[in-house]
C-alpha cells in the first residue's frame, strides 16, 4: 500500500483528464465539516458518495456570478416573494453536500442566443443564456 500524499501535485496532460474528476475520499472525512475537506487548488463538490474536483475558475466564475445574480435580481424586482443568493452558499440535502442543482427537465446545453426554459415555479424568470456571460464577452 502506498503512503503517498493523494492529493500532492503531479502534472499531467489536460488531454488525460476529463472534469469534474473523482478524488478519494479522505479517512475521517464528513460532507457537513469543512475542516475534513482536502485542500486543494480548485473546486470540490460532495455528491453520490464522491468527491469532485474542478480546476480553478475564479475570475470567469466571479465575471459570471454577477452577470447571473444581476439577472436574477432584476427578475425579483417584479417577484418580492423570493429571495436572490448567489452560488457560492452551496447546500447540503441528507449526506450529499452540493454547488448546483438540476431542475425536472434535467441538463441542457443551451446556445448564448436561446432563453433558459420557463418554470411555474419561477413566473417571469426565463432569461437569455448570453446575458449570464456578459461580462466575459467584453
Amino acid at each position: 500500500m502506498s503512503t503517498a500524499d493523494p492529493y500532492a501535485t503531479t502534472v499531467v496532460p489536460r488531454a488525460a483528464i476529463s472534469f469534474p474528476c473523482a478524488l478519494p475520499v479522505p479517512q475521517g472525512f464528513a460532507p457537513g465539516d469543512p475542516t475534513t475537506w482536502p485542500v486543494v487548488d480548485g473546486s470540490l463538490e460532495y455528491y453520490q458518495g464522491a468527491l469532485w474536483f474542478m480546476p480553478p475558475s475564479g475570475e470567469d466564475q466571479q465575471d459570471t456570478v454577477s452577470d447571473i445574480v444581476t439577472e436574477l435580481t432584476l427578475w425579483r424586482c417584479a417577484h418580492p416573494a423570493f429571495i436572490v443568493g448567489t452560488n457560492e452558499a452551496g447546500m447540503k440535502l441528507g449526506d450529499e453536500v452540493r454547488a448546483r442543482v438540476i431542475d425536472a427537465g434535467g441538463e441542457r446545453e443551451l446556445t448564448s442566443e436561446e432563453r433558459t426554459p420557463p418554470t411555474e415555479l419561477l413566473p417571469g424568470l426565463s432569461p437569455v443564456v448570453g446575458s449570464f456571460f456578459s461580462q466575459l464577452d467584453g
